[in-house]
């Protein structure tokens, strides 16, 4: 009986909201169907009536920028000076090639084979991606890493040698971005370690056109296209093949060329990490998710030290295993994050 239920009720959701997931992109659309469990859930009970505004939002949105466009070119005075004193967003120049794109073809005989522009689903599809990209996955991160610091001392105190030295004489507010981020390489390790053992997105999905060929250690196969793949980045990322057999620990120094004098940050071999995608079509905000986090932690441990908080009659020892736990226990809610993190209890304390 409760399954029948279950089953009517997905299916009434589905039904529902069907025509609307025709109304946008594939990006969306994928988010959507990925995304349903979390409609489902009892402690998210908000989500699904937010994604279903949500291209009535990109949609007046996008309206008020053509607008501001609009009244901007009235006066061309005026607008080489907002030109000069406004920044270009993503939807900004989203909506000016589209809407550039679109009026090129309707002089060009080309235009029947097809549109060459965004359509508005199109770029709703894409805001939607790089909003929900944008807030999830570095926060996440930086929840991992905050954890696996506070579990493993030993990693705080490499970092704050770095951080000490590199704000010798100035603090984090007060430095040069050029000359202070690239001295910050430990930091950095930290970040793709964390994001190695804790990618935010466990599970990418990508489609091949034609058909492919696949060399294997001893043989050969070949998959008829057009077909879809399912990558697990959590397995790609912790293969002993590629990482060693301590694929599954904690080891910032690995992102690290232990042959250099000076700390130099190793790119892995293409193909076996990916946490921000991989390809033409990588996260475009891979490097301020980057400079965010190195920031953060820099300032965060250049004044504090993390450690876990325990409970009533519990070691410093049982602490930590009980943090590794419950970071362990983690799944997709958009994007991968901790169950139970109610529970997580870091303590900061000044250095």
């Amino acid at each position: 009986m409760l399954l029948t239920l279950i089953a009517g009720f997905i299916g009434a959701v589905l039904l529902y909201l069907g025509p609307k997931l025709r109304r946008f992109s594939n990006n969306y659309q994928a988010a959507r169907a990925t995304g349903l469990p979390v409609i489902l859930c009892p402690y998210n009970p908000d989500s699904g009536a937010a994604m279903n505004e949500m291209p009535d939002l990109v949609k007046n949105v996008l309206d008020r920028e053509r607008q501001v466009s609009l009244l901007a070119q009235s006066d061309a005075t005026e607008a080489t000076e907002n030109s000069k004193n406004s920044s270009t967003t993503i939807m900004t120049t989203l909506v000016r090639i589209s809407d550039q794109e679109k009026e090129q073809n309707k002089t060009l005989a080309s235009s029947k084979k097809g549109t060459t522009y965004l359509t508005e689903e199109e770029i709703g599809g894409n805001l939607f991606v790089f909003t929900a990209a944008g807030y999830e996955t570095t926060a996440n991160t930086m929840s991992y890493a905050a954890t696996l610091l506070a579990v493993y001392p030993e990693w705080q105190t490499w970092i704050q040698t770095e951080i000490d030295t590199v704000f010798e004489t100035c603090s984090p507010s007060q430095s040069d971005y050029s000359a202070v981020y690239p001295k910050l390489v430990r930091c950095l390790a930290v970040m793709f370690e964390a994001a190695r053992l804790f990618p935010a997105v466990t599970l990418m999905l990508r489609d091949a056109a034609t058909s492919q060929t696949l060399k294997l250690e001893d043989r050969t196969s070949s998959l008829a296209g057009p077909f879809g793949a399912y990558i697990n980045t959590m397995a790609l990322h912790t293969l002993p093949s590629t990482w060693g057999p301590d694929s599954l620990e904690f080891k910032p120094t690995r992102w690290l060329d232990p042959n250099s004098p000076e700390p130099v940050f190793i790119t892995p071999p293409h193909g076996t990490y990916m946490s921000w995608s991989i390809g033409p079509r990588s996260c475009p905000g891979m490097k301020m998710s980057q400079v965010e986090f190195v920031s953060v932690v820099a300032t965060l441990f250049r004044r504090c030290n993390a450690r876990p908080v325990r409970k009533e009659g519990e070691s410093e020892e049982q602490a930590r295993l009980r943090l590794l736990d419950l970071m362990q226990d983690s799944q997709n809610v958009l994007t991968l994050r901790m169950n139970r993190q109610d529970e997580v209890g870091i303590e900061w304390v000044e250095r």
